[in-house]
């Protein structure tokens, strides 16, 4: 009898849950997705050639997905619950080279919100969207070339570094790439240039390689690449300094002023105008170019990129040489300006659409580097815009994190 009694229960209990089950009606929502373009972006040539919105329910897994065209408005019915949200898309924009000449240009582009809590039958989202793929995976994510003040308040030179990022979804090797330095600096714009090649080619003065086979050093999606002049602890030295025993590799010039660390790996010097100890310019007024090179000696390097110029200087001819790189194979360019002296673009607009400067004079710039902004983190990688504008995509006087990548 008890366990007749018990049956009965469950079976009453049961029929109850399936009624209930049965008569339930599902809350859902309409939500609207508004696309919000980079800021980079010229608003009046833009266009999406194809993207998909994708809206996953975090409790189910449930996916949701629209095509989208023309940057329209998408609309999706989906269920109340907390979503993620992506768009991936392809863009066509309108870039102006220097000769006057547009040509068009395709961007990958992505947009992404997290934890987003969806109910209330009607919902507005705006989504930004941010370059995903530029057509490089390793790009600068932060340049410190100010240098920092030591407790006198005199300049201290040594802890300048650059900081490569694995901004890609698969691993990647450094192995070959170059770090160059512009020939030509954005606050003195020369007259009457003969060759201009800009469009083509990137004026160079200094350029060095990480060495490799093409595994030895080893990104992986989100890693950072840490390159710097002296692989020391420098708060040893200047306590206003940071720690840079952790750098991959170091630029050496075989300089009695340099002091090479046998202890970290150096770069090849493959070209350098003065043959002096290479110390980056603390007022921005040179800018940098990543790139990726098979060759592997100084001589050969030279006789393939040599590169003859002349322009005027009160009312004389003046006659120089350097090197240039092809700017197709450029992986991510940074056009710096002095502090209100910009004066003429030294990188093709198809590499860097504007310039970077750091907003403050010259008595207040140590101790501040350019950062890559963040586009957004997810599982605690970070993503970082790379929209192919150092303006918008780099921090306006930020704090050197040499190694870690900051959010926003």
């Amino acid at each position: 009898m008890k366990y007749k009694n018990h049956f009965s229960i469950f079976f009453l209990v049961s029929l109850l849950l399936i009624s209930c089950t049965k008569n339930q009606t599902l809350s859902l929502t309409d939500v609207e997705v508004k696309i919000q373009t980079p800021a980079s972006f010229p608003s009046d040539n833009v266009v999406m050639k194809s993207g998909t919105v994708t809206m996953r329910n975090t409790d189910t897994g449930v996916l949701k997905v629209r095509d989208i065209q023309n940057l329209g408005v998408p609309f999706l019915k989906v269920e109340d619950g907390i979503y993620d949200v992506q768009l991936d898309g392809i863009v066509e924009i309108v870039i102006t080279n220097l000769d006057n000449t547009e040509e068009i240009k395709d961007l990958g582009v992505r947009g992404v919100q997290k934890q987003v809590p969806v109910r209330g039958g009607k919902l507005t989202l705006d989504v930004d969207l941010y370059v995903y793929e530029s057509g490089s995976d390793l790009i600068f994510s932060e340049i410190f070339f100010t240098g920092s003040l030591n407790e006198s308040g005199t300049v201290y030179n040594e802890d300048k570094f650059f900081e490569i990022y694995n901004n890609s979804e698969r691993d990647l090797y450094a192995d070959g790439l170059c770090i160059a330095e512009t020939e030509f600096q954005s606050d003195e714009e020369l007259t009457n240039l003969i060759v201009d090649e800009r469009d083509k080619y990137t004026a160079v003065s200094r350029v060095y390689r990480i060495p490799g086979n093409g595994t030895r050093f080893l990104l992986k999606p989100g890693q950072s690449f840490l390159v710097v002049d002296r692989p020391i602890d420098h708060k040893t030295n200047n306590p206003n300094s940071f720690n840079l025993t952790e750098a991959n590799i170091e630029w050496f010039d075989f300089n009695t002023s340099d002091i090479d660390h046998s202890d970290v790996t150096n770069m090849i010097k493959l070209i350098s105008t003065p043959s002096d100890r290479w110390i980056l310019n603390d007022q921005g007024q040179k800018s940098y170019i990543l790139f990726r090179s098979d060759v592997l000696t100084p001589d050969l390097f030279m006789m393939q990129t040599a590169y003859s110029y002349t322009f005027t200087e009160n009312g004389e001819q003046v006659n120089r040489n350097a090197w240039h790189v092809q700017n197709s194979i450029v992986l991510d360019a940074v056009e710096c300006a002095p502090y209100q002296q910009y004066k003429w673009k030294v990188i093709s607009p198809q590499l860097d659409a504007n310039h970077f400067s750091l907003s403050m004079s010259d008595s207040s710039r140590y101790g501040y580097s350019i950062k890559r902004k963040v586009a957004f983190v997810d599982n605690g990688r970070s993503y970082l815009i790379d929209s192919d504008n150092s303006s918008t995509d780099f921090w306006e006087s930020a704090n050197p994190s040499p190694g870690v990548i900051e959010e926003n």
